[in-house]
């Protein structure tokens, strides 16, 4: 009687997972052929460029393929493992496996800042590099600013291509809104959220000087001087 035992066969295994990001993959042998008692092990990773990786698996021991990754780019990245496997029925000869993990970016972005006039709509765009890691297509959530000297006209807005608003100032003075944006990249890269950020909108005061009047004899010149709060908004 010769007994025949099974060797693995694996392919065709791939994973998405945003930056920073962990993924653990169990293989199923529904899809593939897995004796029973398999572990794997794994060197490093064939990258494309801007991605680090966690430690290996240098030794057989492992259950499932697990790592985490990090995209410092704003673009797509991948990563390519050699899995190999060891089986419990003493069979050597399997054939090691790849495993890609695609790696969505993860906005990174700075805090900004910005000045707009009261009742003139702004607009406040982060820029790749310039204001940190910025995948293309981004979209921006936020709620109404704190605010400070009463301004008003702060709104909630989810999925914006910008910061954008229109704010009114009271006093004769600068005052200031700020924000708390949380990024999200499109769909097409993993829909993947990043820490939020802050951006402080200086909004400068309208002078709205009402109707003055004075009285002089003929000849005589005369300075008139509107006074803040007496003659209106006086900034």
């Amino acid at each position: 009687t010769i007994t025949v035992n099974p060797i693995d066969r694996i392919s065709g295994i791939t994973a998405v997972i945003c930056s920073e990001g962990s993924f653990n993959i169990t293989l199923s042998s529904v899809t593939n052929t897995i004796p029973t008692g398999t572990q794997y092990y794994w060197g490093a990773p064939s990258i494309t460029s801007s991605l680090t990786w966690s430690a290996t698996q240098a030794q057989p021991g492992a259950s499932a393929v697990s790592g985490t990754l990090s995209n410092t780019s704003n673009t797509i990245q991948t990563a390519t493992y050699t899995v190999n496997s060891t089986l419990s029925n003493g069979c050597t000869n399997s054939s090691p496996f790849t495993v890609v993990v695609t790696v969505n970016p993860v906005p990174t972005i700075t805090n900004m800042t910005a000045t707009s006039c009261e009742g003139t709509l702004f607009t406040v765009s982060p820029v790749q590099t310039t204001n940190g890691t910025v995948p293309v297509g981004n979209f921006y959530s936020w709620g109404a600013p704190s605010v400070t000297g009463g301004i008003t006209g702060g709104a909630t807005i989810s999925d914006a291509s910008s910061l954008t608003g229109n704010l009114s100032n009271p006093t004769s003075s600068i005052q200031t809104a700020t924000y708390l944006v949380v990024p999200r990249t499109s769909t097409a890269l993993g829909s993947c959220t990043g820490a939020t950020f802050t951006v402080n909108v200086g909004i400068f005061p309208n002078a709205v000087v009402n109707a003055l009047t004075a009285t002089r004899c003929s000849g005589i010149s005369f300075s008139i001087s509107p006074v803040d709060n007496t003659n209106g908004i006086i900034p």
